[in-house]
């Protein structure tokens, strides 16, 4: 006999399951941490880097980005007010001519 080599024993037959047989929540365990690692896996394309501080997303305006800014005063204002005072983008300074003397035109 060889005295270096370990003898091999025949192993004992247990009657119990095998996941009887394991130690308490093993199996549970395992399987848990094999989902935690997928859900991991699955997040993004790009590699999964713990221990960062996340940046902070850049500011955005609120729902009016883009609309102009309207005075209050303003919007209280009816129509004919408003008109009134934009009178001359309208209203033309050059006199209006209803009728012709006969023979001129109406730049004369």
């Amino acid at each position: 006999l060889d005295v270096k080599k370990p003898v091999a024993t025949k192993p004992v037959k247990l009657k119990s399951s095998l996941r009887a047989s394991s130690p308490f929540d093993v199996a549970e365990e395992r399987m848990r941490q094999e989902r935690k690692w997928s859900k991991l896996k699955r997040v993004h394309k790009k590699d999964f880097i713990a221990g960062t501080k996340a940046p902070e997303p850049q500011y955005q305006r609120g729902i009016n980005d883009g609309s102009e800014y309207i005075d209050p005063r303003k919007l209280g204002m009816s129509t004919k007010e408003l008109y009134a005072k934009q009178k001359e983008k309208f209203v033309s300074n050059k006199p209006f001519l209803m009728a012709v003397k006969s023979g001129r035109l109406f730049d004369e």
